[in-house]
């Protein structure tokens, strides 16, 4: 019986505990509603009456619908409380949350920081921001941790919500870091002063036209950068800046390289319009300034070619063909005033059949914006009509669309055609006449070289003759009138042979081939073998060059450079000849001969003979002329002539200097390549 009533008593017992549990809960969940403000607890039969802590009813509705995560935290982590904020932040439900550790919801790299935060948080207060993961989000929080102790033995955490904010951050961080991109790569001149006038900020355009680096201006004035402004308008624009005011300098030279920039300057203000700052951005306009002065100097004499220009032109509205202006060679060209034209409509105007162009140029502007080359028939209002090829190009100016129209008159091109025409019967002429002439000079050649001097050869044989058997019986004066005769016939060969070779160098077969200048050199000397020999001469070769040449007229042209050094020695010295080549590049001679991209074997033959006064240096080479008398030297005062024919049939050119009872220099330049460059016969 004692069993049965233990077991009946402990079965009532547990029913009691039962009821009493689903009584707690009940109390609990009316706790977390906020339904209950204070309750009562009995024991050893006496009631007592507990109020939450928590705070009033309207209190703990406000934590529950906080716009912000707010939690408790035992003091090993788990979670004993939560509002419904922070577990739809974590996109998990109630259940997912409640209980759990917060250590399992902190992102990995957060993991440190939080923990430092939460030992903090234990103690007292602290702030941090952290990052929260579920599964692979990641959600950005500021977070405050406060301990509840003594009160709880546990940890209140307000839990706020970074993702826009920082989303917000990244956006301005990426704004910030395209401007400064732009800044930096910007070509103006960009700095910013602060209110005392120091640098704060300059970009690489500014270290580059300053010729200093940021670190060295940064934290500086502006008189200690740029010396001498104190006082200038320079500084009092920047004051000026700083004081509220947007300025804008003309264009002026700078001190620091003499460039010309304009200056731009704007105040800079904070979020309550107090200014903290000047912005300052120079464009560099020396180019525009250059091209303002080119301009302006050519104005004029564009004014002039344009006055008298065949080209007649004229701007028209996009929109609805409405003529803007037209210039003094349309009105010219078609007869019609200025003041007329524009102003109307091509509809209004009617001086083409619209229907028939229209649609092709409408075409062709769509295609590339352009038209080129369009004939157009024009029937003007006196009744008179215009033929002309259209150029339309597409502009704008002011923002509005243009036709930009040139008109090329074919009366013109027709004048020119039978211009070009009647030239090319004249040149056809010419040529007929200089055929003639060629014909005349090889007729010349064979008169020279059989008629002239047959009867010449037959004066030299009688007075070989007469020399041999009768000059004896000769008086004397019959003798010096006889070696005169014979003087001159002999001059008389020599101005023939001379003659010949002059003309051959324009007549004869060029025929281009390569070779050493040394070769062509030894066999002049053996052909001077004797004059060499005879005037006890040296000839010193210091270098040589291989060339595209016409052999036998170079050989003609040392022959007579040499023979023509050996002629003119000095008899108080013995003759010395230098011959030097060597190549140089066409850019490093004189102006009016070169051709900057070609290389030229510079042959000078330099002596010391008689010489000769500097301002012959062109006469020399001109056909019969002489410095001396035939007396003191022999010549007809063809051989330069020769040499000077010779050299500019291989597109050189020939320069002579001298300097009397010193000696003579010729500086003789030839294209190292004459393959593809040859003269024209004459």
């Amino acid at each position: 019986m004692m069993e049965i009533d233990s077991t009946e008593n402990l079965l009532s017992k547990i029913e009691e505990l039962e009821s009493r549990l689903a009584e707690y809960e009940q109390l609990v969940d009316a706790i977390k509603a906020g339904e209950v403000d204070a309750f009562a607890l009995t024991k050893d039969n006496q009631s007592e009456i507990f109020t939450l802590q928590s705070g009033d009813y309207a209190y703990r509705l406000l934590v529950e619908n906080l716009n912000e995560g707010a939690l408790n935290l035992s003091e090993d982590g788990l979670i004993v409380y939560t509002n419904s904020y922070f577990h739809k932040l974590l996109n998990l439900p109630y259940e997912k949350v409640i209980g759990k550790s917060i250590f399992q919801f902190i992102e990995t790299s957060s993991a440190e920081t939080f923990n430092t935060l939460f030992k903090e948080g234990c103690e007292g207060q602290c702030k941090g921001e952290i990052n929260l993961q579920v599964d692979n989000k990641i959600v950005p929080v500021y977070i405050s941790l406060t301990s509840l102790h003594p009160t709880l033995p546990a940890i209140g955490m307000i839990v706020t919500d970074l993702t826009e904010k920082k989303r917000s951050e990244n956006e301005l961080e990426s704004k910030n870091r395209f401007i400064e991109a732009i800044i930096e790569s910007s070509h103006e001149l960009i700095a910013v002063y602060d209110k005392d006038c120091r640098l704060l900020t300059v970009n690489k355009a500014t270290e580059e036209f300053v010729g200093m680096s940021r670190e060295k201006m940064i934290g500086k004035k502006l008189i200690e950068i740029y010396p001498g402004t104190s006082g200038t308008k320079s500084e009092n624009d920047l004051l000026k800046a700083l004081q509220g005011a947007f300025v804008k300098n003309e264009p002026y030279q700078s001190n620091i390289n003499g460039r010309y920039i304009q200056n731009y300057l704007t105040p800079l203000k904070d979020e309550n319009g107090n200014i903290y700052a000047a912005l300052a951005i120079a464009h560099d306009v020396t180019e525009i300034k250059k091209a303002e002065k080119e301009l302006k100097q050519s104005q004029e004499h564009f004014s002039k070619l344009f006055s008298v220009s065949p080209v007649a032109l004229s701007l028209s509205g996009a929109a609805d063909g409405t003529v803007m202006d037209v210039n003094e060679a349309w009105v010219k060209m078609f007869g019609v005033s200025r003041s007329y034209i524009t102003g109307k409509t091509v509809r209004e105007l009617n001086f083409a059949d619209i229907r028939e162009s229209n649609q092709k140029i409408r075409a062709m502007l769509q295609n590339n914006g352009s038209v080129h080359g369009m004939e157009m028939k024009f029937k003007m209002p006196e009744g008179n009509t215009v033929v002309a090829f259209l150029s339309i190009e597409t502009i704008e100016l002011n923002q509005i669309k243009c036709f930009l129209v040139a008109y090329f008159d074919l009366s013109e091109r027709i004048k020119a055609e039978k211009a070009i025409k009647n030239a090319n019967e004249q040149l056809q002429q010419k040529n007929i006449e200089l055929e003639k002439s060629n014909n005349e000079l090889a007729s010349f050649n064979y008169v020279a070289s059989h008629d002239l001097q047959e009867p010449l050869r037959k004066i030299q044989t009688f007075c070989d003759i007469l020399n041999k058997t009768e000059f004896n019986v000769l008086s004397e004066h019959g003798k010096s009138t006889f070696s005169r005769m014979r003087n001159a016939a002999n001059r008389m060969q020599m101005l023939i042979d001379d003659l010949l070779s002059y003309s051959r160098t324009n007549t004869a077969d060029r025929r281009f081939e390569k070779i050493q200048l040394d070769k062509i050199i030894e066999e002049v000397k053996e052909d001077l073998k004797e004059e060499i020999h005879q005037k006890n001469a040296t000839i010193e070769i210091t270098s040589s060059c291989e060339l595209n040449i016409i052999q036998f007229q170079f050989r003609q042209l040392l022959y007579n450079l040499l023979s023509n050094s050996l002629k003119f020695s000095d008899n108080t010295r013995l003759p010395h000849i230098q011959i030097k080549s060597e190549m140089v590049e066409g850019s490093k001679l004189p102006d009016d001969h070169r051709i900057t991209e070609k290389i030229y074997c510079h042959l000078s033959v330099t002596d010391n003979g008689i010489g000769f006064e500097p301002q012959y240096g062109k006469k020399i080479f001109e056909l019969f002329q002489r410095l001396h008398g035939r007396r003191e030297y022999t010549g007809t005062g063809i051989g330069l002539a020769i040499v000077k024919r010779i050299v500019e049939n291989h597109n050189g050119f020939i320069n002579a200097t001298g300097e009397l009872h010193k000696g003579a220099q010729f500086d003789i330049f030839i294209p190292v390549d004459n393959l593809s460059n040859l003269t024209a016969d004459i």
